[in-house]
């Protein structure tokens, strides 16, 4: 334990801000318990722990009935990642919220690192503090979120190695965080609203961060807080399901907050994006599939949820449209850096 830490850790019980930890679990019995072990080890005392069932259908709910250790809300139908995260913050009592997936490994000082973070800084408005993220090959998850033109959030750092942090850090605009594990401030969610539910699955966090930014809310990473990521364990990589939602979230973001330039020419970004994905090692892997009819076929699968995931964007183009003029209104208006697709 680093001395900060300490020094926080002796401070009174009444003095610490509470944390409330909210996790939602959707058939995770297999890393369930393993998780439950290491979230409630967290050496901060004035901390509450949430875990939101999202409907599980494996042996998720035997588990959480015989801890004793936490509280546990069980919804009979999955909310997905915003609709449950929101159940739990509801539920919550804590002046900050440290969303955290249950495939997310921590060390027992995070808590306290994160809080000296925000209590050292000379940021004003912190809106949300997160760690660095690991994959378990020991290579970077995220350092933040960037946003291309085509405005698909990219995770700052992903597949390089941790080493190069200190290079990294400063090589991008981080736009927001990632929702595998955050710490976000109350008060900012008192003000934006909680994640927007019709997203279900991916990039809700972006949107949040984005109502956040738009508002001068500022996103801090901890150097010193390293968590390990297990990564798309409930929703398995190149998932159609992940790609259709990623698509059709992605649009919804687009259409709210980005230019009328960098909407006339997102078609041609997101072509170009998909196409180095499917060539490029730190894209989709396709490229590491040697069996060609599999190759083809997973291509195909992907077109397809591609294409259903523009399409379902149709029905929400006047609530989307709506949203972009309530922007547009706000004297805050900001601009919002994006980047070409490398």
């Amino acid at each position: 334990m680093n001395n900060n830490s300490a020094d926080l850790e002796n401070k009174k019980y009444s003095e610490l801000p509470k944390i409330s930890i909210v996790s939602v679990n959707w058939n995770g019995a297999q890393i369930l318990n393993n998780f439950l072990d290491n979230i409630t080890k967290l050496n901060y005392p004035n901390k509450e722990i949430i875990i939101i069932d999202n409907g599980s259908t494996d042996a998720s709910l035997e588990i959480l009935k015989n801890r004793d250790d936490i509280i546990f809300y069980s919804i009979p139908k999955n909310l997905g990642f915003a609709g449950g995260n929101n159940y739990g913050i509801k539920k919550s009592s804590g002046d900050y919220i440290l969303l955290i997936n249950t495939d997310v490994i921590c060390e027992e000082d995070l808590l306290l690192n994160l809080i000296n973070k925000i209590q050292n800084s000379s940021v004003e408005k912190i809106g949300a503090v997160y760690p660095i993220i690991k994959l378990q090959n020991g290579k970077i998850n995220t350092l933040g979120s960037f946003l291309y033109e085509d405005y698909q959030p990219y995770n700052l750092g992903f597949g390089e190695d941790l080493e190069k942090y200190s290079i990294l850090k400063n090589t991008r605009n981080i736009i927001g965080f990632y929702g595998a594990c955050v710490l976000l401030n109350k008060k900012m969610l008192d003000e934006i609203g909680l994640m927007n539910e019709e997203y279900f699955l991916y990039h809700e966090e972006t949107d949040l961060a984005l109502r956040g930014y738009l508002n001068d809310w500022k996103y801090l990473l901890d150097e010193k807080s390293v968590v390990l990521h297990l990564h798309s364990y409930s929703s398995k990589p190149l998932s159609m399901k992940k790609i259709f939602y990623s698509e059709r979230n992605r649009l919804f973001n687009l259409i709210k907050y980005a230019e009328p330039k960098k909407i006339f020419f997102s078609f041609y970004y997101t072509i170009k994006r998909l196409t180095l994905n499917v060539f490029k090692k730190k894209g989709l892997h396709l490229s590491e599939e040697k069996n060609v009819d599999f190759f083809c076929v997973k291509i195909i699968k992907l077109a397809i949820a591609t294409i259903f995931g523009w399409i379902a964007v149709i029905p929400h183009i006047d609530q989307l449209i709506h949203f972009r003029l309530l922007i547009r209104q706000n004297k805050q208006r900001k601009k919002i850096i994006t980047y070409k697709t490398i």
